[in-house]
């Protein structure tokens, strides 16, 4: 047993995964101590990547734009930049973007971005709405709004079913919702 595992346990009772509308969420009390270690290295090693994401494009478009801007451009008008200061500079922004992440997540200050608790109902309507789509031959609106108003009206017609659906997955993961 690694000490200290009862107090993890506590603090994280569920590992929690959704993938295309489905939450698999496993209890932390079922893993093993090496599951465990496993998932909070790989948890740790994704974050401290996410810290990083977009630095490399990010130099690199700054040198690019300051080429085309000082008229540093190949014969097809192409900027051309030196890449060893290109590397250095990735180098560099990504040493910082790690260093801080690794410190927000010793402090506890990384917060997953979520907005708060997932309403069951809408996301089983959204499922539907996208099977519904996808079934027609339509393609979700880009529109937020638009896609919220679909996702109430699927809501609106078929809250009975949606309902006795969420029940139905709360009673297969042995959890308890209340609508």
């Amino acid at each position: 047993m690694i000490k200290g595992l009862e107090k993890l346990y506590e603090l994280l009772p569920v590992l929690v995964f959704a993938h295309n509308g489905k939450d698999y969420n496993t209890p932390t009390s079922d893993m093993s101590a090496e599951g465990l270690v496993y998932a909070l290295q790989y948890g740790y090693k994704q974050s401290a990547a996410d810290g990083m994401a977009g630095d490399a494009t990010k130099v690199l478009e700054k040198h690019q734009a300051a080429a085309l801007a000082a008229g540093n451009v190949d014969e097809k008008g192409l900027p051309i930049v030196d890449q060893a200061a290109v590397d250095a500079e990735v180098g560099q922004v990504q040493h910082d973007s790690l260093t801080e992440r690794v410190a927000g997540i010793v402090a506890g200050t990384i917060r997953q971005k979520a907005s708060g608790p997932r309403d069951p109902v809408r996301s089983i309507a959204m499922e539907w709405l996208k099977a519904a789509l996808k079934a027609s031959g339509q393609k979700m609106p880009a529109d937020k709004d638009k896609v919220k108003e679909l996702v109430e009206s699927v809501v609106d017609r078929n809250r009975a079913k949606i309902e006795a659906e969420v029940k139905h997955r709360a009673k297969a993961a042995k959890i308890e919702i209340v609508i």
